[in-house]
């Protein structure tokens, strides 16, 4: 993933940014790389750039920590809703009765 500011783009062709980026190394290497070109094309404005690497076993971490989360967590997030969802029909139907002129003994 690359975020970078218009300092970057404006001065860098997307192909030469993926040549760069092809060309491999760290994300300090690159992003180094890239701040050089960009200085090299005449680097009129501040230039910024963030680059990150995520590689697909970092993706089924996150995948199976989110499954976990939601095996371990769902039982309490459901009764949270049901209890919000019960308020907010007791608070509905309590208006209704009370403004159609209902009275209770």
């Amino acid at each position: 993933i690359l975020v970078c500011s218009d300092g970057l783009v404006n001065m860098v062709p997307d192909a030469d940014m993926l040549a760069e980026i092809g060309k491999g190394g760290t994300a300090a290497e690159i992003t180094g790389r890239l701040v050089n070109l960009a200085n090299e094309n005449g680097g009129k404005d501040n230039i910024t750039v963030i680059l990150a690497h995520i590689s697909p076993s970092m993706v089924t971490m996150l995948q199976s920590r989110f499954r976990s989360f939601k095996r371990k967590q769902g039982i309490r997030l459901f009764w949270i809703i049901v209890s919000i969802m019960s308020g907010i029909g007791g608070f509905i139907a309590g208006y209704f009765v009370r403004n159609a002129g209902f009275e209770f003994f």
